[in-house]
């Protein structure tokens, strides 16, 4: 028996004594590398080693932590023998505040619904009963006027209150029930993060003596990320033109980030980086008989942020000289694949599914300004802005909202890989500068000569400059281009415009003054089989 007893107690003693070594790490997250999609989470934490083994466990972590990107890196005199995670299904992530108080509206809502329903149930009996007996007269019974009066006024006055009070119950059981509908819908978003388990960190150290020390652990968290986008304002024809780098960042991990040095940077966390390779391409002779099935391995793609609500703390206001934003306390690093923007404030940015939209960056730019006019397209005539030197700015595609001054005039979308030697941006139509395509009806014609049908058709473009001040402009229009042999397509000589052979784009750029009229007219003819229609001519 005492044998026995002692081999119980030599396999609960080392476990006793392991468990006694398992200290709850308290951390706090230091900064933040946001990337298009995914973070990189660092937090610190200062410990006190006891002699021997230990188990420090950090626990409260995202359930979107990526367990093959922890790293753990120590100072002090210890050795981190080792490093690991798991989750924690006891321990949920904290729920937020308002849920529990739109439950309890939720709750209250769903008892007085039951109560209304109650009373709806008695005066639908009541009327029954009502309706069942209303026989005035009974066999060899007689009824007088009076009491036959006393009757009527108790039924039409008895049901018409219980018709009103069964409509007013109806009516606020309606409303309650609408009520309880949002409140639940609000519950759900709410909670679909705080509905997540918790994650761990394990860090097994060894000392030699009692120490202290500090540790500096990172990983990788989904669920987060940045969507680039872009204000472009030009006060003048002039002045350079303003651009405004912006950020909409967001984050939805389960954990609040508190008052953390937030660093954006343009690489991508879910993107595949392995590199191609090629291998030998085999021939072989098609077998009719067989069906080949071909497995294709799909490239991880970005993953855009769904549902993500923008709570927008610049796009509206008027810039004011005195005040300052994010971009005046952000520094640009290049690195050699990717951009950083390093914030030297300090944010909030909680875990929900909003976001938040801040500024990162303003630059200058010289630009040239002209007009464009399309009138076969519109008869609206538009300011261009030629920007030149982007590429410096390291610019991502992302949506471009216009300003006109501090007028807003559009939005827009900027495509980089698009994008040759010059960034051209519509700024806003100009109702002062007017432009007018017509048919120059004494040109059009349609003759068939042979087996051949030739139709020929002019144009005239007038425009006009309304403004005080002298305008560059450039007009374009086109004729059509063949792709079949059949079909030939030639055009006189256009006097003061150059055309693009293989696109048919006409061009003409000239510079009017004030109160300026200028002509300008083309003309074309196609040449195809007279007994072929052609449908888009």
């Amino acid at each position: 028996m005492k044998k026995l007893i002692i081999s119980i107690i030599s396999v609960i003693l080392p476990i006793t004594l392991l468990a006694e070594n398992n200290i709850y790490l308290k951390t706090k997250i230091n900064n933040v590398n946001l990337f298009l999609t995914g973070a990189e989470i660092n937090r610190i934490a200062k410990i006190n080693i006891k002699q021997g083994n230990n188990i420090y466990i950090i626990k409260g972590l995202s359930p979107y932590m990526d367990k093959n990107t922890i790293q753990i890196t120590g100072k002090g005199n210890f050795t981190i023998l080792g490093v690991s995670s798991q989750n924690n299904f006891l321990e949920k992530i904290p729920a937020n505040s308002k849920i529990y108080l739109y439950k309890d509206s939720v709750n209250y809502y769903t008892r007085t619904i039951e109560n209304n329903n109650q009373m709806l149930n008695v005066y639908a009996e009541e009327k029954s009963m009502i309706l069942a007996n209303k026989t005035i007269k009974g066999n060899n019974q007689n009824l007088n006027p009076d009491d036959l009066q006393k009757l009527a006024d108790f039924y039409r006055s008895r049901l018409k209150d219980i018709n009103f009070k069964t409509i007013e119950l109806n009516r606020k059981n309606k409303k309650f029930n609408n009520r309880v509908s949002v409140l639940n819908k609000q519950i759900k978003e709410l909670s679909l993060t705080y509905k997540k388990n918790t994650k761990e960190i394990l860090i097994n150290i060894l000392s030699k003596t009692q120490t202290t020390g500090k540790l500096i652990i990172s990983y990788k968290v989904n669920n987060a990320g940045w969507i680039p986008s872009y204000d472009i304002r030009s006060t003048s024809t002039n002045k350079n033109i303003e651009i405004t780098y912006k950020a909409k960042i967001y984050q939805n991990t389960g954990i609040d980030w508190k008052n953390i040095k937030l660093t954006l940077s343009t690489g991508d966390l879910n993107i595949n980086n392995t590199k191609p390779e090629l291998y030998p391409w085999y021939l072989n002779y098609y077998n009719i008989y067989k069906k080949k099935y071909t497995n294709y391995n799909k490239t991880t793609r970005a993953m855009k942020p769904q549902n993500v609500t923008v709570d927008d703390e610049y796009a509206t206001e008027a810039p004011v000289t005195e005040s300052k934003s994010i971009a005046d306390f952000s520094k640009t690093i290049k690195n050699i694949t990717n951009t950083e923007f390093k914030i030297s404030l300090s944010l909030n940015l909680k875990s929900n599914n909003k976001g938040k939209l801040i500024k990162i960056k303003n630059d200058k730019l010289p630009a040239q300004y002209r007009y464009l006019a399309i009138p076969k397209i519109n008869n609206k005539v538009f300011l261009i802005a030629r920007i030149t030197d982007w590429e410096k700015l390291n610019l991502l595609p992302g949506e471009i909202s216009l300003y006109n001054k501090q007028t807003y005039v559009g939005k827009s979308y900027l495509d980089p890989s698009q994008i040759n030697d010059t960034l051209e941006i519509s700024l806003s139509n100009d109702p002062s500068i007017s432009v007018n395509r017509k048919i120059i009806k004494d040109f059009n014609k349609s003759v068939i000569i042979g087996n051949y049908r030739k139709v020929t058709k002019a144009y005239e473009i007038k425009i006009r400059n309304n403004k005080q001040v002298d305008i560059n402009i450039l007009i374009q229009d086109q004729i059509p281009i063949s792709t079949i042999k059949e079909i030939e397509v030639s055009h006189d000589k256009i006097l003061n415009g150059k055309i693009n052979e293989t696109t048919g784009i006409i061009s003409w750029e000239t510079n009017l003054k004030p109160n300026e009229n200028k002509k300008y007219d083309f003309k074309y003819t196609v040449k195809y089989p007279k007994n072929k229609r052609i449908t888009n001519l």
